[in-house]
This record gives structure tokens, sequence and C-alpha cells, in this order.
């Protein structure tokens, strides 16, 4: 058998490994995503864009604060959205926040690879303290920020190399 041979076949292998790898990343979380308080009297619909988040790149978070049973927009929801990663660190928080219509997106950006927690905590409804709290509680969500470089495109840019190598090598 020759190397060219051998080398396509490790190409394929290694390909098929690690395309349901990545795809399994990307199906993973069906955004948007519906999220419940703990004592479920506030729905938050949560989606993010770009859908796969880079190290470094901004990343605007919408949220839709929503009537449990409704599913209707709440009006005047204060909220605070903190971002921790793995180790329970928070590298993000942003506080004090208002929207009127009950709809708000924020722009962050993640430093690092990794899984992240999102949590939004609704502290009330209502423009000035103090707030109505039969709406509040805290839902989280969690976030993976990806490699610039995925792994399908690594492992096809070198078996193109290989191949490419011993390609040179036998013709000499």
């Amino acid at each position: 058998m020759s190397v060219s041979i051998i080398l396509a076949t490790v190409t394929l292998l290694f390909a098929g490994m690690a395309y349901p790898l990545a795809a399994a990343q990307s199906d993973e979380l069906k955004l948007p995503l519906l999220l419940k308080t703990e004592n479920e009297s506030v729905n938050v619909m949560v989606d993010w864009n770009p859908k796969e988040i880079e190290p470094g790149n901004e990343v605007d978070i919408s949220m839709d604060f929503q009537h449990p049973f409704a599913g209707t927009s709440l009006s005047h929801v204060n909220y605070n959205l903190r971002i921790l990663d793995e180790s329970g660190a928070e590298v993000e928080s942003l506080t004090n926040l208002h929207t009127h219509i009950g709809q708000d997106v924020q722009t962050v950006t993640f430093d690092k690879t990794g899984n992240f927690k999102l949590m939004i905590e609704i502290i009330g409804t209502g423009i000035n303290p103090p707030f109505d709290t039969t709406r509040s509680g805290t839902v989280e969500a969690a976030v993976m920020v990806v490699p610039e470089f995925p792994i399908v495109p690594a492992v096809m840019a070198a078996a193109t190399a290989l191949a490419v190598l011993a390609a040179r090598f036998r013709f000499k």
C-alpha cells in the first residue's frame, strides 16, 4: 500500500472523528434559550450573536424578559448581568440595567476560550425603587467560547500537509 493511500485513509478517519465533535459543539445548544427563574416568575429568552463565540470578539447577548404564562414581554425590567469563568471568578459584571420594553441587548467580549456561566439576576420591575419584586429571580446558562481555529480545518490542514510531503518524497 502506498504512502499516499495510507495518508488519505488517515485523513478521512481523522475528519470523520473530528466532524461529529465540531457538530456536537454547535448542536449542543439550540438558541434562543428559554430560561425560567427558580421561582418561575419570569421567563427569559436569551440569544447571542455570533452563535459561535470566539475569544477577543464582541458578542451581543439579547434578552427578552417575558411573563411566564402569557409569553408577552414585561415592561420596566431591572436586572444585573454577570459572567463567571470555570473557576467561578467573575469576568464581566453589568449592574443596574433597565429595559423599558422588556427586551435588551448587551455587548460583551470573552478574553479566552472555555466554559462560562451567564447569570441574569432580575431585581424587579418598575421605573423607580423600590421595585416590584414579584417578578424577580435568577436565570443561568452555560456559554462555550471556542478556539478561533476549529478542529476540522486544523485536522484537514495537517492531513493535506502530510499528503504533500509524502508525494514530494515519493517522487524524488
